[in-house]
Parts: C-alpha cells; sequence; structure tokens
C-alpha cells in the first residue's frame, strides 16, 4: 500500500534528522522502502557516512535492535556535517521513552519525530486495501495497525493468534519499560484503568497511542481490542507481570467506588496488603456501618483465615457481623480462639483498645449484667481510641449497651448522643438510624414517649438515607417495634397488638442483645395481657424463655422471666402464688440484675398491695421511695400502688389530689400503660372523683386527661367479650373466686355492698343456681373464669 501523502511529509522535513518513531508493526521499515524507491535510493542498514551521499540528497536508514540510545548519540555526532552538506538523515526507531539527548535535540530545531499515531492506517487506507470490507469495522478492530491490518482477513486462524502472541510477547513487550507493560496487561483484563491508577509519571502515552488511549473521561483505554485475549494468555505466563497489572485494576476499582471488586480483585492476585488498605479505607473494623453487612459477609469470605484471625480490623468486623447474624456460639468461638488473646505488648494504645473493644463486644451481647470490674476496664478506652472514629462510634455504642445493662438508662442515652455526634459528623446513616432507634427505647425504659416518637422519625429518615437500606428488612422492624411500644405507652392497645405480631419475628436471625431483648419481651406480654389474652401470655412466656436459653447462657435472665410469670399471675389477682415466686427470687443464688431492679421493686410493692386489698394481710410495709423517683415511668408505676391503697381504705382525702396530679401527667406525657394496667380498679377511682369533682375541674386539663382515658379504657378480666354479663357482674364473679367476702368485693369493685348483694341476687335468679358455689361451677364451665 501506497502512502503518498505520509512519504511526501517526511521528504519536505529539512532538519537534519527525521525519526520515524513507531512499535514493530507499524510499517516503518515499507515506509522507507517506499521512500527510498521514489528518490532512487537505497536503505542503509548501518549509519551511513554524510560524505557517501551527495550534497542535498536523503540519507535512509533502517537500523536493527533496540539500541535506539546509542544510534541517537551517534547520529547527533553526524549533525554538523549533514547541515554542512544540506542532507537530511531519516531514520526508523522503536523507542518508548526519552533521553536527554533527544530532549535537547528537538530543543534546538535538530530533529523532527514523527510520531506511531501517523504511521497507522486511516480508514481511507483501509478501504482501498479492502474495497469489498468494512473499512469502519477493520478500523475499528486494529486501529490501523499495519501489521493487524494486513492480516485481518486470516485473524482467527489458530496459527496467526500464536503468531501474534509471539510477536506482542517477544518484539512489543521488550520494548516497553515496566509500567507501560503492566498498564498493558492490565487493559487486557478491564476495559478501562483510571489514569491515578499509575503511580508514576513515566509513562509516555504519545509513543503507545494507539496501542494505549487516554479517554475523554481521563482513563485509559486498550486502543486494539483485538489485543485483550493475547495480553490475558501472555499474563498466565508472566506470574509478576499479571500481579503488576492486577494491582492496577483493582486501584482502578477503588477509585471509581467499586469496593468489593477492588478487594477482592486484590485478594485473588495475592495482594493482601491492598485489599487490606482498601479495607481499612472503607471503614475497616466498622466496615459495616458504612456499606452494608452482606458486602462485609461477601468481602470476608475472601480473606484468609489466618489474615483474618490476625489483623485487628478485619477480626472487628468479622465479631460485629456475627453479632448482627445472631451467631453467638460462633462468635464466642472466634474472639476466644484470637491470637492476640497470648499478646502481652501491642504496638500502640489504639491497638490495645480496638482488641479491648472487640472483647467488650462479647460481654455486652451475651450478659443481661454488668459487673462493676469490667465497667471501670471499659470506661478507660475512651482515650486510647481518641483518634479512631470508628473505634469510638462503637464504644460510645457499647458502653450505652453496659449502662443499660445495669438500668442507667439516662447515662445510656447520653453515650447514644454522643455516639450520634461522631455518627452525624462522619456521614454513617447506619449508626444515626440506631442511635435514634436506641434512644427511642431508652426512652421508652424512662417513660417519654414523645421524645422516643421523635427518634423513631428521625431513625426512619437516617434509615432512607442508607445506601444499602433495601437489605435492612430486620432494621425496618425496629421501626415498627418502637411504634409498636410507644403505641403501648401511649394506652393504644390495638396498634400495639398489631405491630407485636408483625415484629415478633425480632425474636430469631436479628441483631438482639439480653438488654434489647427483654424490652421486647416485656412489651410482648404487656400487650397479651392488656388485650385481656392471659392463656396467651403465658404460652408467649414459655416461648420466649425457650428462645432465650437456646442463644444465651445467662442465669441472671432466669430472675427476669420469673418477673414476667409474676406479672402474668398479678393480673389474674392470683397475688398468693405470685408472692412465692417473688420469695424465690428472693432467696436464688443470683441477684437481680440493674435493667431489671426497678421492674422488680414494682411487681413487689404492686404485689404487697394487692395482698393488703385482696386479703387482708397485714403489717406489709411499703417500700422506701429513694430511688424509685428517677424516671417518669417508675414513679408512676409506684404512685398508682400508693393510690389503690388509698382507694382500698377509702381514705378519699389521700386518694383525689394525688389521682388528679397523676392522670393529668399521664396525659401530659401520653403515658398510660403504667395506668391501664390497674384499670380493673383503677377507673372506679377515677369516675368517683370525676363525680365528686367535676364541679371543680370541668375545661380543666384533669377533664381532658379525664375524657382522654375514658376513650382508652376497656372493661378487664375476660378473654374475650361475654355478651351475656355486664362488666360489674363479670367483676364481681372474679373477685368472688379470689374467696373475697362481700364486703371486700365492695371495696375492690368500688361500690356499696348492697349492690354487690343486688347483682349476686340477680345472677342467682337468671342461672337458677342458689348458692356462690354453684354461681362459681357455672363460671367455670362458661370459661368466665380460669
Amino acid at each position: 500500500m501506497l502512502r503518498l501523502s505520509l512519504l511526501h511529509r517526511i521528504s519536505t522535513l529539512n532538519t537534519p534528522v527525521v525519526i520515524i518513531n513507531g512499535l514493530p508493526g507499524t510499517g516503518k521499515s515499507t515506509l522507507l522502502k517506499q521512500l527510498a524507491k521514489q528518490r532512487h535510493q537505497q536503505v542503509f542498514s548501518t549509519l551511513p557516512n554524510p560524505a557517501d551521499v551527495p550534497v542535498g540528497e536523503l540519507l535512509i536508514w533502517d537500523p536493527a535492535g533496540q539500541s535506539f540510545q546509542l544510534h541517537l548519540q551517534q547520529v547527533m555526532d553526524l549533525v554538523p556535517a549533514l547541515e554542512q552538506r544540506s542532507q537530511t538523515l531519516i531514520m526508523s526507531a522503536a523507542w518508548v521513552g526519552e533521553t536527554q539527548w533527544l530532549t535537547n535535540a528537538l530543543l534546538y530545531e535538530k530533529i523532527t519525530l514523527v510520531e506511531q499515531r501517523h504511521l497507522m492506517l486511516t480508514e481511507h487506507d483501509i478501504g482501498e486495501a479492502y474495497p469489498h470490507s468494512d473499512a469502519q469495522t477493520i478500523w475499528r478492530d486494529t486501529r490501523g495497525w499495519a501489521v493487524l491490518a494486513a492480516n485481518w482477513e486470516k485473524r482467527g486462524e489458530e496459527r496467526i493468534m500464536h503468531s501474534w502472541t509471539d510477536f506482542v510477547r517477544n518484539r512489543i513487550m521488550p520494548l516497553l519499560p515496566f509500567h507501560e507493560q503492566r498498564l498493558l496487561v492490565a487493559l487486557g483484563f478491564e476495559t478501562t484503568i483510571h489514569r491515578q491508577s499509575i503511580t508514576t509519571d513515566t509513562l509516555h502515552l504519545e509513543a503507545l497511542e494507539p496501542l494505549i488511549e487516554l479517554t475523554q473521561h481521563n482513563e485509559f483505554a486498550l486502543g486494539v481490542p483485538f489485543l485483550r485475549p493475547i495480553l490475558q494468555t501472555i499474563a498466565k505466563q508472566e506470574t509478576r507481570l499479571y500481579q503488576d497489572a492486577m494491582r492496577l485494576v483493582s486501584r482502578h476499582y477503588y477509585l471509581n467506588g467499586e469496593r468489593v471488586k477492588a478487594i477482592t480483585t486484590a485478594l485473588q492476585s495475592n495482594h493482601f496488603d491492598l485489599a487490606l488498605r482498601w479495607f481499612n479505607e472503607s471503614g475497616g473494623g466498622v466496615y459495616g456501618y458504612h456499606h452494608g453487612f452482606d458486602e462485609l459477609e461477601d468481602i470476608l469470605r475472601h480473606f484468609p483465615t489466618m489474615l483474618l484471625n490476625q489483623e485487628l480490623s478485619l477480626a472487628w468486623a468479622n465479631v460485629i457481623l456475627l453479632f448482627k447474624r445472631q451467631k453467638f456460639l460462633a462468635a464466642r468461638s472466634f474472639i476466644e480462639h484470637l491470637p492476640q488473646q497470648n499478646k502481652t505488648h501491642f504496638e500502640s494504645d489504639e491497638e490495645r483498645g480496638i482488641f479491648t473493644l472487640i472483647k467488650s463486644k462479647y460481654f455486652a451481647y451475651f450478659r443481661s449484667n454488668t459487673e462493676a470490674a469490667q465497667l471501670k476496664q471499659f470506661t478507660q478506652l475512651e482515650s486510647w481510641l481518641a483518634s479512631n472514629p470508628g473505634a469510638l462510634m462503637n464504644y460510645y455504642g457499647t458502653l450505652s449497651i453496659y449502662h443499660s445493662n445495669i438500668g442507667e438508662w439516662f447515662k445510656a442515652s447520653l453515650l447514644l448522643e454522643k455516639e450520634l455526634l461522631l455518627a452525624t459528623q462522619y456521614k454513617v446513616p447506619y449508626l444515626i438510624f440506631f442511635c435514634h432507634f436506641n434512644m427511642a427505647r431508652l426512652n421508652l425504659r424512662m417513660g417519654y414517649p414523645q421524645k422516643s416518637a421523635h427518634h423513631v422519625e428521625q431513625a426512619e429518615i437516617a434509615l432512607k438515607r442508607t445506601t444499602f437500606s433495601s437489605h435492612l428488612s430486620y432494621e425496618l422492624n425496629f421501626v415498627t417495634l418502637a411504634q409498636g411500644m410507644i403505641a403501648l405507652n401511649q394506652g393504644d392497645i390495638h396498634a400495639a397488638q398489631v405491630d407485636w405480631k408483625r415484629v415478633s419475628v425480632l425474636r430469631q436471625h436479628s441483631e438482639i442483645w439480653p438488654e434489647f431483648l427483654s424490652q421486647i419481651h416485656l412489651f410482648g406480654i404487656t400487650t397479651k395481657l392488656l388485650t385481656r389474652d392471659i392463656e396467651g401470655a403465658a404460652l408467649l412466656l414459655d416461648e420466649l424463655r425457650y428462645e432465650y436459653f437456646s442463644n444465651f447462657a445467662d442465669d441472671h435472665a432466669t430472675i427476669f422471666y420469673r418477673l414476667l410469670t409474676v406479672l402474668i399471675l398479678q393480673q389474674q389477682e392470683r397475688w398468693v402464688e405470685a408472692q412465692q415466686h417473688l420469695d424465690a427470687i428472693s432467696q436464688s443464688n443470683y441477684a437481680v440484675a440493674g435493667n431489671y431492679h426497678l421492674f422488680h421493686l414494682w411487681l413487689k410493692r404492686r404485689n404487697q398491695v394487692g395482698l393488703i386489698c385482696i386479703h387482708q394481710h397485714k403489717g406489709a410495709n411499703d417500700l422506701p421511695h429513694n430511688e424509685l423517683f428517677q424516671y417518669p415511668y417508675n414513679e408512676i408505676q409506684f404512685l398508682v400502688q400508693d393510690l389503690k391503697l388509698y382507694w382500698h381504705k377509702r381514705d378519699y382525702q389521700k386518694l383525689t389530689r394525688p389521682a388528679i396530679d397523676l392522670l393529668q401527667r399521664c396525659h401530659q406525657l401520653t403515658l398510660w400503660s403504667p395506668l391501664l394496667l390497674e384499670q380493673h380498679w383503677l377507673n372506679s377511682a377515677l369516675n368517683w372523683i370525676w363525680k365528686k369533682e367535676k364541679y371543680r375541674y370541668t375545661n380543666t386539663s384533669f377533664e381532658q386527661a379525664y375524657r382522654h382515658w375514658q376513650k382508652l379504657y376497656q372493661p378487664f378480666g375476660q378473654a374475650q367479650p361475654i355478651d351475656e354479663l355486664t362488666s360489674k357482674q363479670l367483676q364481681i364473679i372474679l373477685r368472688l373466686a379470689e374467696g373475697l367476702s362481700n364486703k371486700q368485693i365492695a371495696q375492690y369493685c368500688g361500690i356499696s355492698e348492697s349492690t354487690v348483694k343486688f347483682h349476686l341476687k340477680n345472677l342467682f335468679k337468671t342461672y337458677e343456681i342458689k348458692n356462690r358455689q354453684d354461681l362459681l361451677g357455672l363460671a367455670r364451665i362458661k370459661g368466665w373464669i380460669q
């Protein structure tokens, strides 16, 4: 193929030296032969002497070998003679890079460089060579590389592919510096490589085009797609070249935000240092909080087991993942077998702090109680982790659980605020969600449903901003759980029941720790009790107890499930049996854990009052109130018991003012569940107070609170509505089953003794029975009582 335009351009260049630079196969030798033929001259194979060629003629030299730098020095020595004789030396070269000699020569206009891209065939050139083929397709596949275009029709033959592989490996690759070689091989495995992936400035793109091209997106691309399988074949034969190329590919993925591909590519090519670097820069031990736990699990399974144990950031991330997946036994075994367990010296306080943090998560997640020594040791970590925001966030969250375990809800919430501040500063929506969710839970424990509702709203917003929110089905259930607990506290029992059915799945396969689980279980049992499903509450308690001890070896929790049993018995007015369980707890070898402490004290107080009111127990001492008023929820629980005593003793003077204040406070806080648990007697008391005092409290906050209470109140005592009995008749039968006398029933229900006799007489007449024993037998047959 005669390339007249290129020949004309070369022949008109008037600098002393013209260098035609291009890789093998670009047609340099053919071009020089065509030029020599046009000028009726010869092509020298050795450096020609200017004196051997007439004045004003061209000297055409096609040197063999790769010693371009040596050849250039020889040529520069001839420049004075060439200038004196008005001659031009035209030579070929295959050089990638530059030397000081070439730079100076170009600077002083002694050399003209015809670069490789000018040697490539144009689409027009190819069209003339292949008039019956698609020139555009051929040019796109070959980029006009002469030797490839010339053999294009035979490109699929096995012999040609072998020849091309040998050509590239033996003639192209040796000409390229190592940095260019590894980039070329990397482009054999990835379509583009980000320019920032190249950490050296020695890349000479002008000598590599169009073999390697720079796209408009500042990425390197393989200009000749035909070479891709050939480069992959060469990479399989050159281990070091392949590994270094994969290092570029991994770096390219990371710069493009493809973390998983970056890390797995580095691991697959044994670049563990690079994989660990990408992992740590992407979050390290708290990787899952940033990018999701499905992604974290996918990455960790690619790391060798030995590295997973030895590298603290990997071990830390794996522990968090195992707890998220509810693999408690696996987490315990993993922590106990970490090699750092026997390590006495760490490289830094931060490393020591992270390892202590890993171990601390085991204690936080496996036990419902925190020992003072553990808490003291753990609080020392803050200074060690001060320079690691991820570790500090995890530290505050874990320390919050520690304080929750001992019932210090307010301190726990303050720690969550610190974690939230860091999570907001470093833009970690998942942790922002969890902070708000846990603050919602703690506010419910303290008795602030409105604050809790605000945190739930913020948790939902953060969850939507989490990039991996589509994988967070359990976290969505956490929101529903919090909403259900808020509904329960605010007295919307139907909504609480609906939400409980939706989130009861949280008892399995989700991140749960003892303190959190106890709150869920109390929510479920209380919901059952307030929907008057005593049998359902008992069955649920058996399920919850079994599930808990299947996951946790936690002897302290035995106390908690006994306390739930006491609650169920108390709602049935079975005070004597409840007292037996409370006595057993007092005689137990296990202390009541801190987060169960106030629950335990309230049940004891409630049982004392119940025994006084129902069975006329005397001498029961009031519990001291010095620690009962830290949180509104517990204060209200105990104040209700005081009111019950006043109502039973008919001490209306002491009853009225506190009851009015308490109802107004509950209305202000929207906190009704402690009152609803007592509604079987409390409604009578509140009705009596309203009838007596309504002339003073009409159009006041007390009336608003009373009207709201009336909407929440439901007759208590049956598993399902009983149409044939009035609520008052049912209450009398329930108290009769407890063995109360007519006078005691009257006191308990807030009615006169003659009214009790009136209702009993009507029941005897209606059902044609003669005495109280017959009435109780009928009640058992009909299912009115258990």
